[in-house]
Parts: structure tokens; sequence; C-alpha cells
């Protein structure tokens, strides 16, 4: 059992890995917690708490995170997931008393409740665990492993041409967090993510009618937008990969290395810094992917999205 907190900017394809999340017996959901970055996180948790009531899991807890990034503005990618973050989708569900309390407060409990026990998994910007660690520095020895999707490190950027949105969102706390002494990080970024692509006819693999409907209805604008780009229906699953990879190690092959994050340059602001040669001569501390098992990774979504529905 993997003792899990799942940190979310709630849009699309966080949606998608929440499901996921939530039909895996071998993680123990302890709470999820939202931060801006899709959307403002009054939005993302608003969808957060309409998507766990459209599946029927009212019971899991739901803790409120950062308004906006450490030192910047919060820009948003509503142009990508729509104005509420799910391409119009869960709009007619009512709202309901979901919110538990401030997730800091709830990522110090459950860190010092469990310590070297549970594994937070980031999907958004990594505001939330940075405002933690400036709180509580000790706390990052307490923290089993950190797996957060972001940075490019050997392709292009999908915001600037060297930044990824969640890094580029607020680089700050991608730049702390990766300083803060945090043993076991891995940072899943776009050079393995936009490999992890789903073309529209795999979800004729989905067993349950109501979901299959459901994704491909959240997902019609990104494949829209995918197919206009590359003339192919399909969408690469960034978050679902993120979260994939806490259950199916396998599915990438990982190097560690000296990470950091520009956050104070005219042009490269964002840019995530992997030093594969060691020229920095620094201690490597994260994980990077370099390789993607495709085959692997279209069989665990397939199978993890049938393991949700079977439970709906």
């Amino acid at each position: 059992m993997h003792k899990v907190i799942l940190d979310v900017d709630t849009g699309i394809d966080d949606a998608i890995a929440l499901i996921i999340a939530l039909g895996a017996g071998e993680i123990e959901l302890l709470g999820i917690t939202t931060v801006s970055g899709n959307v403002h996180v009054e939005q993302s948790t608003r969808n957060t708490l309409r998507l766990l009531k459209f599946l029927g899991r009212e019971e899991v807890k739901v803790y409120k995170g950062s308004s906006g990034p450490l030192d910047r503005p919060l820009v948003d990618a509503s142009q990508i997931h729509g104005s509420n973050g799910l391409n119009g989708q869960l709009e007619d569900l009512e709202d309901y008393p979901g919110v538990q309390g401030d997730a800091i407060d709830f990522y110090k409990e459950s860190f010092n409740r469990y310590p070297g026990e549970v594994t937070l998994v980031m999907t958004g910007p990594q505001t939330n665990l940075a405002r933690l660690l400036r709180e509580a520095p000790e706390t990052a020895s307490r923290i089993k492993a950190v797996i957060a999707m972001g940075g490019a490190l050997r392709v292009p950027g999908n915001h600037t041409p060297l930044g990824e949105f969640n890094i580029m969102t607020d680089p700050m706390a991608a730049y702390e967090n990766l300083h803060a002494g945090i043993e076991n990080f891995t940072l899943i970024s776009l050079d393995v993510t936009l490999k992890a692509l789903i073309v529209e006819e795999d979800f004729d693999q989905i067993r349950n009618p109501a979901l299959k409907e459901f994704l491909l209805r959240l997902l019609d604008r990104y494949m829209d937008r995918y197919e206009t780009k590359n003339q192919v229906r399909a969408v690469p699953m960034h978050d679902p990969l993120t979260l994939l990879y806490l259950l199916n190690p396998g599915i990438l092959k990982v190097e560690k290395h000296y990470l950091t994050v520009e956050f104070q340059s005219l042009f490269s602001d964002g840019h995530t810094i992997c030093d594969y040669l060691g020229q920095y001569q620094r201690r490597p501390n994260a994980y990077v992917p370099v390789a993607i098992d495709r085959d692997a990774f279209k069989r665990e979504f397939i199978k993890r999205l049938n393991q949700s529905g079977d439970v709906l």
C-alpha cells in the first residue's frame, strides 16, 4: 500500500489522474490538496469536489491550498482547459461543503503522523510544498517520496521555449523544493509525458459506458488542439503518467542527476536544468526520466481506468 497525498490544480488531465488514483487498490489516499495553476484554487477546489461527487466518492477529504505562486501573479491555463478547467463538464453538479481545511496544515499533520511513509504526488505547480518547507523545513526528511509532473529537460517547453507550464507558473517553488533535501524526488517531465499518447480509439477499451462518455467529453477540446497541430486525434497524458509511475515504475527508466530551476532570467525563466554530465559537480538531487515504455504505459492506463470504472 502507498500512503498518498495528491496535490492538484484540477484541470483535464489532473481529473483523469484522480480517477485512476481512486480505483487503485494499492493507494491509501489520505487526502487531496488543491492549488492555483490550470485555474485559480477556488475553481480547482470546486472541480475536485464536483468530480468526487460525480464518482460517488464524497468521503475523500479535500484541503484547499495556495491561491497563487510564491513571488509572481498567477497566469492560468484556462485557454487550454476551458473557463471552468474541465472543458465545461460537471457544471450541472451542485457544490457540497467538502473542504476539510488548509492544505499546509494537512501536510504538517500527515508527514508528522506518518514519518517516512507518505508519498506526495503533485500534478500542478509546487507552491503548496514550498510553503510547507518555508514554514517547517525539517519536514523534508519526513517525506517518503515526491513525484511531480513538470519540466522540459531535453525538449522545448509548452509555455515558453524553455518553460513547462507547472514549473513556469511557480519556478521559485520548484527551485526551493528541489534544494530542500528531499531524498526521493522524481520529476516527470515533458520528455516522456509528450510520448504518453492516447488516441481516441483507445477509449473503446473502457468498459464503463458512463466513464467513457465523460472522458471523451472532457478530452474533446484537448484532442481538437492536438489534431490541428499533429494531424492525429490524440492527447498526451501528462498527469496520469505521473500517477501511473507510482503504481508501475517500470513504465519509465529514470536516472538521478543534479536538477535545478532558473527563476530570475529574462528569457529562460522557468527553465528546468538537468546536469546529465555532472558539469556542476554537485550532488544529484532528483530522479529524471530518460525513456518511456509506451506500450506498457498504454496498457496500464486502460487497465487502471477500467479498475476505476468497475467500482463506480
